[in-house]
Parts: structure tokens; C-alpha cells; sequence
């Protein structure tokens, strides 16, 4: 273990009964797109799928359901029910990416993005 992931907690319990390994919420964390649909969430969930890729510069293309599918399956992400009148998920973040070290994470990555 590096010293800078000495002081990472091995889980995250989410909600009190889910325990969320932190090591999925890193790798969640390893590409510039899922850490700004994070940070678009994070201030503005739930949000469409339409209304994130709106909020992403650059390229994105279909590959977005691709990233959507990772922060979902590490537990950063929940997709929520399809609402009426739409077509499409809406996604909020979980309870996960409130730990202070999560948040650290992406405000240290975002000069990269």
C-alpha cells in the first residue's frame, strides 16, 4: 500500500447495510468524463441522461452509457426510474460519494479535466 492510499478506508458503508469497496469508487474515478458526470450530480441530481451529456465539454458520443454503466456497478452512481414523460434514466450519486476523501479526490482531479 502506497503512502497515498494508506489512509483510505477499505469500504465505504453506504447506507448502513451496502458496503462499497473503495477501490471500485477509485477505478470509477479513472477517467475524466465519470469524474465530471460526478461532479455534474453532485450538484445538480437527479439528472437525465440527456441533461448530463449536455453538461460535458468535448466529445462524448455513445460511449457515455459505457460510463454510466461503471459508476453504477462500483456504487457511485444509482440509476433511478424512468420518469413520466421521459424516455430516458435519471441518475443521482449515492451515498459513497459523500466521503471526505471521495470529495478530495475530485476537487484534486479537476485541474485535469
Amino acid at each position: 500500500m502506497t503512502t497515498a492510499t494508506a489512509n483510505l478506508p477499505s469500504a465505504f458503508i453506504a447506507d448502513g447495510v451496502t458496503a462499497v469497496p473503495a477501490s471500485e469508487l477509485l477505478g470509477a474515478l479513472n477517467h475524466p468524463i465519470r469524474r465530471n458526470i460526478l461532479r455534474f450530480l453532485l450538484a445538480s441530481a437527479p439528472a437525465s441522461s440527456t441533461e448530463i451529456r449536455r453538461s460535458l465539454s468535448g466529445p462524448v458520443g455513445n460511449n457515455i452509457n459505457f460510463h454510466f454503466d461503471i459508476l453504477v456497478a462500483a456504487g457511485a452512481v444509482e440509476r433511478g426510474h424512468k420518469q413520466v414523460g421521459y424516455r430516458e434514466n435519471f441518475y443521482s450519486p449515492t451515498d459513497a460519494t459523500s466521503a471526505a476523501w471521495f470529495r478530495t479526490v475530485l476537487q484534486l482531479t479537476e485541474a485535469e479535466d
